[in-house]
């Protein structure tokens, strides 16, 4: 069986979460809370996103809601959202602060988003070099460049793999990947939990406002997406997954994403729109100011 994910623990060190002063700031967290340990859900003033960074899963838990995300994704939660970061133990979890006048441009609810290579490459080098603790205007510009990026990354479905905080539906999730578990039947996990095949069906159908059958399809495609953003073919990731064909897969999840593997693939190596490059654009720099097209790349104009 796989272990539960583990609350995340704050290091020492940890920089003033409630510090709304920086654009930008990041920190890396590495220790989890022991197995049992239950954590107060907590809120900053600050927008944050969540992002795997290495190791094993990550997520986030919210109020009524646990989400496990796949790599190059992110969840946002705008300020004043109640959360606790989880975690496989060795799992590294990426975190990035905004301010709050920053915040207020994304979405007033929490949300998943998909990052591109370069946006997620960006932050991990942002938060390497930069941390929590740097608020030079070089810091800020690059902080700019991938929150530009962030704004206009594709969000996951809205009702995508959706998991409760009921016991019941988290061990569930925790094992359904693990090689005895991938194919069980509504009917089986019922024997193996202790309880009728149909209350399972009902507490599923409460919990998340799927059919058994539909939830553990959504649970399946979320862990494959780890699969297609590592570079697998479509063919290797839809056995890995437990489809018994390649186009059982690509069906499932066009039903979800409306679009092929190949092509959900593509989208997040091109999202954004591409700029019109004949209109003469008004550019300011991060203190308002304005910079002349003209004078674009004049390094006498960014001191």
């Amino acid at each position: 069986m796989s272990s539960a994910l583990l609350a995340t623990k704050w290091p020492k060190n940890a920089p003033n979460f409630n510090d709304t002063i920086p654009y930008a700031f990041a920190t890396v967290f590495v220790q989890t809370e022991k197995a049992g340990v239950t954590v107060p859900l907590h809120s900053h003033p600050n927008g944050q996103f969540s992002i795997p960074l290495s190791g094993g899963r990550c997520g986030v838990e919210l109020e009524d809601w646990r989400w496990v995300l796949p790599r190059y994704a992110a969840a946002w939660l705008p300020p004043g959202t109640f959360h606790n970061g989880i975690q496989d133990s060795g799992a590294e979890l990426m975190t990035l602060y905004v301010a709050p006048q920053v915040a207020r441009t994304f979405p007033p609810r929490p949300v998943r988003i998909l990052l591109n290579p370069m946006t997620f490459e960006m932050i991990r080098h942002f938060t390497k070099v930069y941390g929590s603790t740097d608020r030079s205007l070089h810091a800020k510009r690059i902080a700019k460049l991938f929150i530009e990026e962030l704004r206009h990354a594709p969000e996951l479905p809205k009702g995508f793999a959706p998991l409760s905080n009921h016991p019941v539906l988290r061990r569930i999730a925790e094992n359904l990947l693990t090689p005895e578990c991938r194919n069980l039947s509504n009917e089986a996990w019922a024997a193996r939990l202790n309880m009728t095949a149909r209350t399972l069906s009902r507490l599923v159908s409460r919990e998340t406002g799927l059919s058994f059958a539909k939830w553990r399809m959504h649970m399946v495609l979320l862990a494959s997406l780890n699969d297609l953003n590592d570079g697998r073919s479509v063919e290797s990731t839809s056995y890995n997954a437990g489809f018994e064909t390649p186009s059982a897969y690509i069906e499932a999840f066009k039903k979800i994403f409306g679009k092929t593997p190949g092509n959900f693939r593509k989208t997040l190596l091109l999202t954004g729109e591409d700029p019109d490059w004949t209109i003469d654009y008004e550019h300011k720099d991060v203190d308002g100011s304005h910079i002349r097209l003209e004078d674009r790349g004049n390094p006498n104009c960014l001191k």
